[in-house]
């Protein structure tokens, strides 16, 4: 399953804004609280100075 990959791949590389915002659409598809990752992911883009790239890529993703 996807969230697996997801999952495996934060443990392994860490918590990247990216993945986490994957795991929040996928989660958000299947009606799952997706919101607490979306913020996380939120939190860890601003911390590296990536904001308006988080934004972006929200936007692309119908998230925001």
């Amino acid at each position: 399953m996807a969230l697996d990959v997801i999952d495996k791949s934060i443990k392994e590389l860490g918590n990247k804004w990216k993945f986490l915002v994957c795991k929040a659409v996928i989660n958000q598809r299947i009606e799952e609280d997706w919101e607490v990752d979306l913020k996380k992911a939120e939190e860890i883009a601003h911390n590296a100075n990536e904001s308006s790239e988080f934004k972006a890529y929200v936007k692309e993703r119908d998230l925001a």
